[in-house]
């Protein structure tokens, strides 16, 4: 990090307008303060420094996938967990339901299936 003091002239931008060419990799507002076309090697420089900001950005976007992409595959495995572990419940309690009638044909499918899903949620 870099501090700037204004000086005593709060009304010149001069370093600040320089500075946001450099950052922006705009050489025609750099050229109002340094002769670039002179100076190859300054060109160059600008141009490395924006390569430079370039492969920070895809760095980040690179991570905010990777991030991304983590986070979806935890949320699908904890909602295929849920599924699963509903989807077990609801065919036990179907077998117990059809259990229950087998062994006491007066029962009526809501009462086995209601004594069912008592018993495998206690």
């Amino acid at each position: 990090m870099v501090i700037v003091r204004r000086g005593n002239d709060a009304t010149e931008k001069g370093i600040f307008d320089y500075l946001s060419g450099l950052f922006e990799s705009d050489l025609k507002k750099i050229s109002h303060y340094v002769d670039t076309d002179k100076t190859e090697e300054y060109v160059k420089e600008v141009k490395d420094m924006t390569g430079l900001g370039a492969s920070l950005i895809n760095k980040g976007i690179q991570q905010g996938i990777q991030q991304g992409i983590e986070q979806g595959i935890e949320q699908g495995i904890e909602k295929g967990l849920q599924q699963g572990k509903q989807q077990a419940e609801e065919n036990s309690i179907e077998r117990l339901t059809e259990f229950f009638i087998s062994k006491n044909p007066e029962l009526t499918p809501e009462q086995a299936k209601e004594m069912a899903t008592k018993i495998l949620r206690a």
